[in-house]
């Protein structure tokens, strides 16, 4: 079992080191720091998937707030090419843009605190791979599991630049695209991500969640286990 008082610990850090103390201090004192025999289940089948990486994330209220300073601290580990079209985190004209932050939902999250399962793999699963987006969340959702929302691939993206990131591949989602399942517009079409593998860029558009025809694209599954 997953010792929650050294991760409520660890994420309350991170959540500072980024300029977020107001964002740890919904964090503190406000858990159930004991599992129900049900939630013990779901943990362990979480882990027993492969999805050993534990992820604190605050009230969903909370996370609104701080989506838009999330996409700045995200830049700031970027190594943008102000000489080129496309730089930094890009947003779809039109689209994300348009909606961002305000306009992005958060699907499938409780109104508290919340664990994140994740495999911190750079990249998404190949059984994911070139699949209807509706089709990829029927196969989550049949074993427990949802996708990820934008607030949390920012912060995976910046805890994987600090914590994980090797020589070779430092930065995620630099080969297939990532699509968030769980965050969508107004217009309920779904964000996907594509990281630039120099670096300079991090590309953020939204596609139908019946879209297929790209050959490249996948999704990271993560279980959610509610804390309050």
């Amino acid at each position: 079992m997953i010792d929650l008082n050294a991760i409520t610990k660890y994420w309350i850090d991170f959540y500072s080191s980024v300029n977020m103390n107001n964002l740890a201090r919904s964090i503190d004192g406000k858990m159930k720091l004991k599992f129900s025999k049900k939630r013990s289940s779901l943990i362990n089948r979480a882990l027993e998937q492969g999805l050993s990486r534990v992820m604190l994330f605050p009230p969903i209220r909370e996370q609104k707030k701080w989506l838009g300073h999330l996409k700045i601290v995200v830049e700031l580990l970027l190594k943008p090419d102000r000489g080129q079209e496309i730089s930094g985190v890009w947003f779809s004209p039109g689209t994300v843009e348009k909606y961002f932050p305000e306009g992005i939902s958060f699907l499938n999250r409780p109104n508290g605190p919340y664990l994140s399962f994740i495999n911190d793999d750079p990249g998404v699963p190949k059984e994911t791979y070139n699949r209807k987006l509706e089709d990829i969340a029927i196969s989550f959702n049949e074993v427990g599991q949802t996708g990820q929302t934008l607030f949390e691939y920012f912060v995976f993206w910046i805890y994987y630049f600090n914590e994980l990131k090797k020589v070779e591949m430092p930065y995620l989602d630099t080969v297939h695209i990532n699509c968030l399942l769980d965050s969508d517009l107004p217009d309920k079409k779904i964000l996907v991500v594509k990281g630039d593998k120099n670096g300079k860029c991090l590309r953020i558009f939204a596609w139908p969640k019946t879209y297929n025809e790209y050959n490249a694209q996948g999704a990271r599954p993560t279980v959610i286990i509610p804390l309050d």
